[in-house]
């Protein structure tokens, strides 16, 4: 944001941990499908990205007291954080999903053409 910005230092310092969870969720949930990490962090990043979710929300609410430029940037990147942390979800519950398949149904070909011709 530019020096003339009126924003509680606060608040932007709030926005940039939920980016910085967001991208947690994401690299934690990969970590999981990559690397067959526990599935116990793909539902660690669920919780988080739940969290993540939440929070934005409740910050996106505060907004309103703001001024409208400054609300509408604050609330672009809300959105872009959200979206973020979804995006993240979806990887973990793939890893979650792929988890309890069975050795054989992994290696099936219906994995690796997921739309049927």
């Amino acid at each position: 944001m530019n020096a003339e910005c009126s924003i509680d230092n606060e608040l932007l310092e709030e926005v940039a941990a939920l980016a910085e969870d967001s991208r947690q969720v994401v690299e934690s949930a990969s970590d999981v499908v990559v690397n067959q990490s526990s599935i116990e962090q793909a539902h660690d990043a669920l919780d988080l990205r739940d969290n993540v979710v939440e929070r934005t929300s409740e910050i996106d609410d505060l907004l309103i007291d703001e001024a409208p430029s400054e609300a509408y940037l604050l609330t672009r990147i809300l959105d872009s954080v959200i979206r973020t942390s979804k995006y993240g979800g979806n990887i973990a519950e793939i890893a979650i999903q792929s988890s309890l398949l069975s050795p054989s149904d992994r290696n099936s070909s219906s994995l690796e053409r997921p739309y049927r011709s």
